[in-house]
Order: structure tokens, then sequence, then C-alpha cells
């Protein structure tokens, strides 16, 4: 689906379809990967360095919304700087927390698998 831009993306929750969504691109992703914010230490303005980022419509807004959430970035300022609906920001939020909780319980090691 790739020549035309679109992908099927049915999912139970706006957030699996969403994942799934950006994964179907056959771009790499994996979903909501992190992304380098341009001009973020450069200038030593992060703020507005993030409001410029999540305010340009571009392909990789998405992931600059979610960057700028893990970045600690309000809800109420994502909202501010992209004009996107908060409904869908809380979303992104929800995705965020549930990274955060995955990544700090995850084990970092493979188990070893009995070889009985």
């Amino acid at each position: 689906m790739k020549s035309v831009g679109e992908v099927m993306a049915i999912g139970r929750t706006f957030a699996e379809s969403l994942q799934k969504a950006l994964r179907g691109l056959e771009t790499g992703l994996t979903g909501l990967d992190e992304i380098e914010i341009p001009g973020l230490e450069d200038t030593g303005d992060n703020h507005n360095a993030i409001r410029a980022a999540i305010g340009t419509p571009t392909p990789d807004r998405l992931r600059m919304v979610a960057q700028a959430l893990r970045m600690g970035m309000s809800e109420a300022d994502v909202h501010d700087g992209s004009k996107i609906d908060p409904w869908f920001i809380a979303q992104f939020k929800a995705i965020i927390d549930m990274e955060a909780r995955v990544l700090s319980t995850a084990c970092r090691t493979t188990p070893k698998i009995c070889a009985c």
C-alpha cells in the first residue's frame, strides 16, 4: 500500500489502529517511535523549537507530538502549539505512558531456555 500512501489499520482501539497504521507504512516505523526535534539543543530555546515542530504540518508531525509528550510537555501546551484535538493528544499520551511503563519493567536480558 506504500504506492498510494495509505494503510488499512483496523483495531479495537484508536491506539491499536494508529500503531498498526504507522507500522503499515513500510517505512521502518514500529509505531510512535522517538524522533529528534530539529533545533532542539542548538538554540537553547527548547520550548519554541518544540512548538515549531508540532505546529508545522509534516509527515512526522504525529511523532513530533509524541516526542514532545515524552519530553514532559503538557497536553494543554501540545494542543496550543499544534491545534490537534485534545482527545487525540490524550490518546497519544496514553500510548507514551504505556511505553514508559513497559520500558521501566521490561527484562533487559534474554531469558534462558531450558534444554530439558
